[in-house]
């Protein structure tokens, strides 16, 4: 893959839900000391430091404070790399070399490189290619992010991948005005997915198998533990997915029958009944 097409940018708010590293423990505790001494709007770059700088080392596989010119490029990275504006970035270099020199950090003696330089060092195009999301353009007017991060985890980068772009399909054949309730109904069956099956092959070829699993864990979530006046809507959308977008595409094999809430409620019989409050 191109990078220049993984300039989209990164969006900083997505990072935040994707980034699994950690910011340097001396770093991080040098955040948290000063915490109530800084104003809303340190405490809000000291959060974008937190996930950006991780993020920054992981795309080039870089461990902290190893080069002498390391801020130089985490700023060509942010601006180029990144969504954030340029008083934002100049903002979290100022913080990030504030706090390396509260830490002591001490590094090799190295050229810095100039930006033109730095260009010819690219991130790693997998790890930029995770962090850019899961982005469908034709989920609202603007188009949306969504989570995938739990499939991605659990059923790996392929799967995910295949998952993304066949939402990208179904999405079009929605209503636009139920589309982010059938995304957000998917998004809690993805969840209970990856919770209940360990391979994307038993998903498909067991899913049969314990589908009152699959049903009484979507009851108990809509109708118990995030009970309100649409939790049966949602609880029937999140059935109908299972129908209409994982049997349908392929992910999971066909029961041989149409599935769909009225169906799931008969199929549970008396664990429904009475049972909508913990």
């Amino acid at each position: 893959m191109n990078t220049t097409a993984l300039k989209l940018m990164l969006n900083t708010s997505v990072l935040s839900l994707l980034c699994q590293k950690e910011m340097p423990v001396d770093l991080q505790c040098i955040i948290n000391g000063e915490r109530f001494k800084r104003s809303e709007y340190g405490h809000k770059i000291d959060k974008r430091l937190s996930v950006t700088y991780p993020v920054f080392l992981d795309a080039y596989a870089l461990r902290s404070g190893v080069r002498g010119d390391e801020q130089d490029m985490y700023e060509f990275f942010m601006l180029h790399y990144t969504d954030d504006s340029i008083d934002i970035v100049r903002s979290q270099c100022i913080r990030l070399s504030q706090i390396k020199d509260l830490a002591g950090h001490k590094v090799e003696s190295k050229n810095s490189l100039s930006f033109d330089e730095w260009r010819k060092i690219q991130p790693s195009v997998e790890r930029l290619k995770f962090y850019s999301g899961w982005f469908l353009p034709t989920l609202g007017q603007a188009g949306q992010h969504i989570n995938l991060l739990n499939i991605y985890q659990k059923f790996g980068a392929d799967f995910c991948a295949e998952v993304h772009r066949v939402l990208g399909i179904y999405i079009l054949k929605v209503n636009p005005k139920t589309a982010r309730m059938k995304i957000n109904a998917m998004l809690v069956v993805n969840g209970i997915l990856v919770e209940i099956f360990e391979t994307k092959d038993q998903l498909k070829y067991a899913f049969g198998d314990r589908l009152l699993e699959v049903l009484e864990k979507l009851w108990v979530y809509f109708m118990r533990s995030n009970f309100n006046r649409l939790s049966e809507i949602n609880f029937f959308e999140a059935v109908k997915s299972l129908n209409d977008f994982y049997m349908k595409y392929g992910f999971i094999e066909s029961l041989g029958y149409p599935l769909h809430g009225r169906l799931a409620k008969m199929l549970l019989g008396d664990v429904v009944r009475g049972k909508r409050f913990n």
